[in-house]
Parts: structure tokens; C-alpha cells; sequence
């Protein structure tokens, strides 16, 4: 039920082993193996928080409905983040990935779920739905490349902190004053 808590902890991968009926429903789930979901077979879901860590593979989620991402870390060294979510709003917390981080809230906004801290640090980010951000709460990422599509530009705010990308904003900003 949806205040059920659910812990699964392997020290191998979490696989789906039935196709594309969900696999795991309850109220928040914390997920941990070497990696969750595969890039043939997603995790199937209906959760209302999830927090998960992979110890050198990816993360692959889809989930049913709204939901809200606590803590995700992919620790491997190509790791991706990959969730979507079909239905809703994708509220985020921390997400780490050391390559590509993709989020798709397919017919939802992307909401900045922890204020000011980073939401989400990776090499590359991606993210779909049907805004990103808010004006007064925008998403905060650290990755030296980030991508957003099917969004339409006045519905994205991403404040970007990777230092090469701060770097390049200062040094424009003291071209434009000479």
C-alpha cells in the first residue's frame, strides 16, 4: 500500500524478472546492488519516493505515477540515471550519476524537491517534461553538458554550477565591461 516501505539491498544487480508488469509498489523504496534495472528492462514502479544507489552499473526506473527521487547515486564509472515517469510531476532531491543522468516526466513538470542544494551532478544531463524549474526555485546541476527537450524555453529554469560553465560565465561577463 502506499505507505508501505520497501528495502531491497543485493550484492549483485536488481533485474526485472517479469517483462513489463511493475515490479515493485509500495510508499518509498530504497533500492541497492551493483545495478537496478538493464538498458533492455527497466525497474517498473509505482512509488511515491524512491532513493537508490548502484555500486558500478546504471540506474533504470520507470515508474506509473507521480513521484518524488530522494537520493540516487550511480557509482560506477559509465553509470547512468535513467527515470521515467509516465503520469505527474518528478520531484528531485540529489542525484549523482558519473556519466548521463536522464530524466522524462512524460506528462509532468521537473520540481527542484531540496531548495537550494545541487539536484543533480553528471558529466550529461537530460531532461523532458512539461516544465523544468521554476522562476524562484530553479534546478541546480553540475554537469558540462545539459540538454532539455520537448520544453518550451520560457518553462526552463536550471541554474548550471559546474565550474568550466561558471568560468566561462565570468569571463564574459569582464569581456562585456571593457
Amino acid at each position: 500500500t502506499a505507505n508501505d516501505q520497501v528495502t531491497l539491498t543485493s550484492s549483485g544487480a536488481l533485474i526485472d524478472g517479469n517483462g513489463t508488469t511493475t515490479n515493485i509498489t509500495a510508499g518509498t523504496a530504497t533500492l541497492s546492488g551493483t545495478a537496478i534495472g538493464t538498458s533492455t528492462d527497466a525497474i517498473e514502479t509505482t512509488l511515491a519516493t524512491l532513493n537508490a544507489t548502484s555500486t558500478s552499473g546504471s540506474i533504470l526506473i520507470t515508474e506509473s505515477n507521480a513521484i518524488t527521487l530522494g537520493t540516487l547515486l550511480a557509482l560506477g564509472t559509465e553509470a547512468d540515471i535513467s527515470i521515467t515517469n509516465t503520469t505527474g510531476d518528478m520531484t528531485i532531491g540529489t542525484i549523482t550519476a558519473n556519466n548521463q543522468v536522464t530524466l522524462t516526466a512524460s506528462s509532468g513538470a521537473i520540481i527542484d524537491g531540496n531548495g537550494t542544494t545541487t539536484n543533480i551532478i553528471a558529466k550529461t544531463t537530460m531532461l523532458s517534461g512539461t516544465a523544468i524549474g521554476m522562476a524562484e526555485d530553479p534546478i541546480e546541476i553540475m554537469a558540462p553538458n545539459i540538454l532539455h527537450k520537448n520544453v518550451p524555453t520560457e518553462k526552463v529554469f536550471i541554474k548550471n554550477l559546474d565550474p568550466a560553465h561558471l568560468e566561462r560565465e565570468r569571463r564574459t561577463k569582464q569581456e562585456g565591461q571593457h
